[in-house]
């Protein structure tokens, strides 16, 4: 699979190209009825080949959202069972979750509104469900701040459950909350591993029926005998779980291993400029702004850097109505700054050139940087 991003005059895509897989029924419903929860698409054939091109202009991809939010189990809480809601919402036009591509980029918020969640439909070769969604909890667990051990423990129980042989997402929704196991009344039921299940009369009832006993006649022993069976196996099972839930997750040890990263405060910006490569056109870590009424300069103190309309969540903060909320950021490696637009409504231009969402560049000093139509240059 291969994703990439194109920015047209008013539009930002998200490309995608891979092996075809057979059409069926679920893509007939998608381009009959165009269901408002999944990401609207059309295709292009270029060179022989099929690309899948989504708009997600105005939207904001799951990994930007956490990026930029934070991993906490509010956020958590409103991602997941947002997907799960348009999962749901998705079953009304027959579409499973064979065709739908759920990672950290291809799954969207609304961007100003969080409001709803945007799916992507796309009849390629995916990789399994359950693999899709251990990627989503491989990328929580590497990025979570590990100094919040609630969300923490959330991202790392989640974790666990893709380790079982059978998942869903409905046992994310139970890890992160237990009251709202039936709030989705529609949704498959789903042992949640670890969290024991009492055994009713009509567990057995199901077990007998399944299996074409009838232990509820009148002959006591057979009853008795039988009840006991399904009993000790409903035992074994759940004893099993908790076990395994333990061995990964010990209670109250589940940060024993982790090593915490220091924390190192930020400093104030020095008044005075520091080259950060031995090349004399790099960068040095600062914006000038040139014209019009943003007078503020800033140092790129640390990394990521990112730059905003929004108070709060940005380094840079620029009260301009075209700029995004969350409009840019600059990243350093290697001692090289790049800068990266975050899908910004108006575009993020260097040197007059505009950049594709997701788009990596290199600044050299004294290039010209504009945030939709406040210009800066670097030096």
């Amino acid at each position: 699979m291969n994703v990439s991003y194109k920015r047209t005059s008013n539009k930002n895509y998200m490309i995608i190209e891979g092996e075809d897989c057979p059409l069926g029924f679920e893509t007939s419903m998608f381009l009959e009825n165009k269901p408002a929860s999944l990401l609207e698409s059309h295709t292009m054939e270029i060179n022989g080949y099929i690309q899948y091109w989504y708009d997600i202009t105005g939207k904001k991809s799951l990994r930007d959202f956490f990026d930029q939010e934070g991993i906490t189990k509010e956020n958590l809480k409103s991602a997941f069972f947002g997907i799960q809601k348009s999962l749901l919402s998705l079953a009304e036009y027959l579409i499973g979750e064979d065709h739908l591509y759920l990672t950290v980029d291809t799954i969207f918020f609304d961007q100003k509104t969080h409001g709803g969640i945007y799916l992507c439909f796309c009849p390629l070769s995916l990789p399994p469900h359950t693999d899709q969604l251990q990627s989503i909890a491989q990328h929580l667990i590497t990025t979570v701040d590990h100094h919040n051990p609630e969300a923490t423990k959330l991202c790392y129980d989640m974790y666990g459950i893709t380790e079982q042989n059978r998942f869903s997402l409905s046992d994310f929704i139970g890890v992160l909350d237990e009251d709202c196991a039936n709030i989705f009344e529609s949704r498959e039921p789903s042992y949640e591993p670890g969290v024991p299940k009492e055994i009713t009369e009509e567990d057995i009832r199901q077990v007998a029926d399944d299996i074409g006993e009838d232990c509820f006649t009148e002959e006591s022993d057979t009853h008795n005998s039988f009840f006991r069976l399904i009993k000790h196996r409903f035992t074994e099972w759940k004893e099993k779980l908790s076990s395994k839930r333990e061995e990964l997750f010990p209670e109250d040890e589940y940060l024993k291993d982790i090593e915490f990263d220091e924390v190192i405060p930020r400093e104030e910006p020095d008044t005075q400029t520091v080259l950060l490569a031995e090349n004399p056109s790099a960068c040095c870590g600062k914006l000038i702004h040139d014209t019009g009424d943003f007078p503020n300069d800033f140092y790129i103190s640390h990394t990521p850097f990112r730059i905003g309309s929004k108070s709060g969540g940005n380094d840079a903060v620029i009260n301009s109505p075209a700029v995004s909320r969350y409009h840019a950021k600059i990243i350093r490696k290697d001692g090289v700054y790049y800068l990266i637009d975050l899908n910004s409504t108006n575009g993020t231009f260097l040197n007059g050139k505009i950049l594709n969402y997701n788009e990596s560049v290199p600044l050299k000093s004294m290039d010209t940087i504009s945030f939709a139509d406040v210009m800066y240059h670097i030096i």
